[in-house]
């Protein structure tokens, strides 16, 4: 009975931590199908767009730090080595983020709808999907590494009086949410970076 009692909690444990996973795996082939069967990708670029735009202004003009901590020249360099956009006629010192984000907002859609216009609209929908397609697997499979190592090591933590179940909710909740911002900031970047190729 101790036996089948111990084999029953193991399976149960096994059981929370594959649930984790299946959230994931949810979500993750959720933003697959979306790719895949999307209509207007377009649309959708631009939310990323601008979600990424937010976690940039997040890390270098936040709104909860002292304005003096505000670091416009990393924000330049940002955006100039990762999408191309310059910024230096814009006053963005003199700005409240919230002008700052709706600005280059503005700029990164012009900028990609030159991109679009150099590329051909059909072209850019299909590498919109390609390149979505591509970073997404990419990155989830990296992550999967990632969880297998962390889920290997997790049993540890019981030695420091934490349940190692929550302990890996809690990791492996903010190594997915890390992953999901890498992929929208890679996207774009390599959406912005491609050029088109003139046949000779």
């Amino acid at each position: 009975k101790r036996v089948e009692s111990h084999n029953f909690e193991i399976r149960k444990h096994l059981l929370e931590y594959d649930n984790v996973m299946n959230k994931q795996r949810e979500v993750i082939y959720d933003e697959r199908r979306k790719v895949l069967f999307g209509e207007n990708l377009k649309e959708y670029i631009y939310e990323i767009m601008e979600e990424v735009l937010d976690e940039a202004l997040d890390r270098y003009v936040n709104e909860k730090t002292s304005a003096d901590n505000w670091d416009f020249e990393g924000l330049r360099q940002y955006l100039d080595s990762r999408f191309a956009i310059k910024t230096k006629d814009l006053k963005l010192e003199e700005m409240r983020p919230e002008e700052i984000l709706d600005i280059l907002t503005e700029r990164l859609k012009a900028a990609y709808e030159d991109k679009e216009k150099e590329l051909s609209p059909e072209m850019a929908r299909h590498l919109e999907k390609m390149i979505l397609l591509q970073v997404v697997d990419s990155r989830w499979k990296d992550h999967l590494y990632a969880m297998d190592s962390l889920r290997e090591g997790i049993g540890l933590r019981a030695y420091g009086q934490r349940d190692p179940l929550i302990e890996y909710q809690h990791e492996g909740y903010n190594m997915f949410m890390d992953m999901i911002g890498r992929i929208k900031e890679e996207a774009i970047e390599y959406l912005f970076k491609i050029k088109a190729v003139k046949e000779t």
